[in-house]
């Protein structure tokens, strides 16, 4: 299932707050899609928040799992440098970057 909410934020660069396993979190949506096990997932680079692994770097986050879902009035430019498209871990990517 494409969320168009998240569709939107990757087009627009607009970054997603969330809570997450009771963490918040705000990323840099670079793609969504369907994994491999039929959930819709998010590939971001978390930017602020907390986590319980490395509080910054790339994460793969499962969509249904998200507590208080928001657009961010934070904004993002282009990609970072180490984002590769088309996410082996999707299928299908639904929009991407």
């Amino acid at each position: 299932m494409m969320n168009r909410e998240i569709c939107a934020a990757i087009e627009l660069r607009q970054c997603l707050t969330f809570v997450y396993d009771g963490l918040e979190r705000e990323i840099e949506p670079h793609a969504h899609g369907t994994s491999s096990t039929g959930k819709e997932v998010v590939r971001g680079f978390q930017t602020a928040g907390q986590s319980n692994s490395p509080p910054l770097g790339w994460r793969l986050w499962t969509v249904a799992k998200m507590e208080s879902f928001s657009l961010s009035d934070q904004t993002f430019v282009g990609t970072r440098p180490d984002y590769v498209r088309g996410d082996s871990q999707m299928h299908p990517v639904h929009c991407e970057i």
